[in-house]
């Protein structure tokens, strides 16, 4: 990956080896995106997505490993994206998801409930600004119905994506008009 990607837009998908992380990932290939699949511990499933898109089309689809409740993933992110040239599109995606009764829950399962879900997105969103606003780009967050109303045994979680949609709220008034910033639940 030693040149930059000028001819395609670019969309950097966290979480992007499985599931609605790989579906999307699909998608924006499809609609001629040059695909930045992040993951942390799903190699195997992040290569063999990467392989199938870039048969595709080749040079499409790159992966990147980092684990969100680290700082450093967030340097390597956008290090990589500048490296690349340019990004259109953020879908902070990753998000960790279990059960945290309250009699039960743990300062542990808090930051890594609220560093995946909220703390991670926004600092990832902060770092690419700078490379979204050339571009007018856009960062879609994905939340979940569980914001809004709460999950029994799941408070952590509940409140990391009531955080993530109050995060969408401020990053919007914070980045416009260069770059839109929404939420899927």
């Amino acid at each position: 990956m030693s040149k930059k990607n000028e001819a395609y837009p670019v969309v950097l998908i966290t979480g992007a080896a499985k599931r609605i992380g790989a579906e999307l990932a699909r998608l924006f290939s499809t609609n001629g995106f040059t695909c930045i699949i992040h993951y942390n511990t799903s190699k195997h499933e992040a290569d063999e997505l990467a392989k199938s898109l870039n048969e595709k089309r080749s040079d499409s689809c790159f992966t990147i490993q980092g684990d969100l409740n680290t700082k450093s993933t967030v340097t390597k992110i956008f290090e990589f994206c500048t490296q690349l040239g340019r990004l259109d599109v953020l879908v902070n995606n990753a998000s960790s998801f279990y059960p945290t009764p309250l009699d039960d829950c743990n300062q542990a399962q808090w930051d890594d409930l609220i560093n995946s879900n909220l703390k991670s997105p926004f600092f990832i969103a902060k770092a690419l600004a700078p490379l979204l606003r050339k571009n007018n780009g856009s960062i879609v967050n994905i939340s979940d119905m569980h914001a809004r109303q709460a999950l029994a045994n799941h408070p952590i979680y509940s409140i990391a994506k009531a955080g993530n949609i109050a995060m969408t709220k401020t990053l919007a008034k914070e980045l416009a008009p260069n770059v839109r910033v929404n939420s899927v639940a």
